[in-house]
């Protein structure tokens, strides 16, 4: 048999088993976004991380931050990473800069030599070849780092702006064997009214990394709006009960009070929110009574023992 259908074999046997161990089981990854942005993330990220229900972070390789986190997952590898490829970036305060050489992608870039703030700016300007130059640099320079990542996934979403841009996504996960988190056919409507670039081809994008032997995910969510801290705990809990069978990805930014003039007012709070109830007691015993089993991650160097349920850890709330 052909070494990399035996591979693709192999892993969609796993799925296949993990799926039916149990009946209908809620299978759930709570992943913090944006470690590696600053230190005031990368702080409030370990935190959870260390104490929380989160098992899984993204991390930029653009940003000023990745040095200090890297070094931390160096360190900890029991935790799922990911490499949250990234195209633009929303903090003018930060300044995060591609990977490659600028006078190779200067369509992705301000003329200050950072990438673009806002995802209508990647959309009118970035060139598809240098797109992929620049993913495959950010992906290379992550696997440099000496932390073992899982798999990878989009910064603010911004790779499904554009379908020439998703379809280089969905072709390097393939090509390189890394995972690319995306939604399943379930999800199909709801993620296509949020992406309407997608329109009519997210399904076979979808299809493509299933018979790759990746997952796709049934649910994919964070939350976007701003709220008191009170409000955001309600409204993570009527999501937690909400969550329906099958493979949820819920995501999370977390923050710390270090660098704080390196956030916007609006991200300190949603991040010192989110940190706040990730590491919150009864967050761990609200996913227990819903009879949520939390995973450990995505696959790390092919198959790994990623998707044994974990139990929630029940600790003191930290508050915002």
């Amino acid at each position: 048999m052909n070494p990399t259908l035996k591979v693709s074999v192999t892993l969609w046997l796993m799925w296949a088993t993990i799926l039916v161990a149990s009946p209908a089981p809620i299978r759930l990854i709570v992943a913090a976004d944006d470690a590696g942005q600053s230190s005031s993330t990368n702080r409030g990220t370990m935190t959870v991380l260390a104490k929380g229900i989160v098992s899984s972070a993204s991390v930029l390789v653009t940003c000023p931050g990745f040095e200090e986190f890297v070094s931390f997952a160096r360190k900890h590898p029991k935790h799922d990473y990911g490499i949250h490829l990234s195209l633009n970036s929303e903090m003018e305060e930060i300044a995060c800069a591609p990977v490659s050489p600028l006078q190779k992608v200067p369509s992705l870039v301000n003329s200050k030599g950072q990438l673009w703030k806002t995802q209508s700016q990647v959309v009118r300007s970035a060139k598809a070849d240098e797109v992929e130059r620049e993913l495959r640099a950010q992906i290379q320079k992550a696997k440099a780092s000496g932390v073992a990542f899982s798999h990878m996934d989009s910064h603010m979403g911004t790779i499904f702006t554009r379908a020439d841009i998703t379809e280089i996504y969905i072709r390097l996960s393939i090509e390189l064997g890394i995972p690319a988190l995306f939604p399943s056919e379930a999800m199909v409507p709801q993620f296509e009214k949020e992406f309407p670039a997608l329109k009519g081809k997210t399904l076979a994008f979808s299809r493509r990394l299933s018979k790759r032997g990746f997952p796709t995910f049934d649910f994919i969510h964070q939350e976007r709006s701003l709220k008191s801290f009170e409000e955001s705990a309600q409204n993570y809990e009527r999501i937690l009960q909400g969550l329906k069978p099958g493979l949820n990805y819920l995501i999370v930014h977390c923050a710390t009070p270090v660098d704080l003039d390196s956030l916007e007012n609006y991200s300190k709070r949603m991040r010192f929110h989110d940190r706040a109830i990730f590491t919150d007691n009864r967050t761990a015993g609200l996913i227990q009574s819903y009879g949520i089993q939390l995973m450990r991650g995505f696959f790390s160097q092919g198959i790994r023992e990623g998707f044994d349920s974990l139990r929630p850890k029940v600790i003191l709330l930290n508050q915002p």
